[in-house]
């Protein structure tokens, strides 16, 4: 796909944003509730991902931070997608009609684990402690 997204490309800055949104961004967030309790290392990867495929589509140089690139082109870092992904998925099985899907949160649940794991309860402050 990098002569349809690339530095090269005659796409307008929009249609490739949109390629991003609607192609690429929905690979690495299937499943995010789930593998958001991953190490840190391995979603970092994802952001490094991220910021070289935004810096390849909008020809951005190196020396522009990352937080600037994610602000100009108003989009989430990998954690801050975790964050919000957990919160919606925390307020659906609130919400949820089936008893047996809200005692997912309690006694039993991975929260209540004695293993040194991030939860999926709690991935929604997780990285907001930092």
């Amino acid at each position: 796909m990098y002569w349809l997204i690339g530095r090269k490309s005659q796409l307008s800055d929009a249609s490739k944003m949109t390629i991003y949104k609607t192609i690429m961004k929905p690979v690495w967030t299937y499943g995010i509730q789930l593998w958001g309790t991953t190490s840190h290392s391995n979603i970092e990867i994802l952001e490094r991902f991220q910021s070289k495929t935004m810096r390849a589509m909008f020809n951005i140089p190196p020396h522009i931070s990352n937080k600037y690139l994610n602000l100009d082109l108003n989009l989430r870092t990998v954690k801050e997608e975790i964050e919000n992904y957990s919160k919606n998925y925390q307020t659906r099985l609130d919400q949820h009609i089936n008893q047996l899907v809200t005692e997912l949160q309690g006694e039993g649940s991975l929260r209540y684990s004695r293993l040194k794991r991030n939860s999926i309860p709690d991935l929604a402050i997780r990285f907001a402690e930092k």
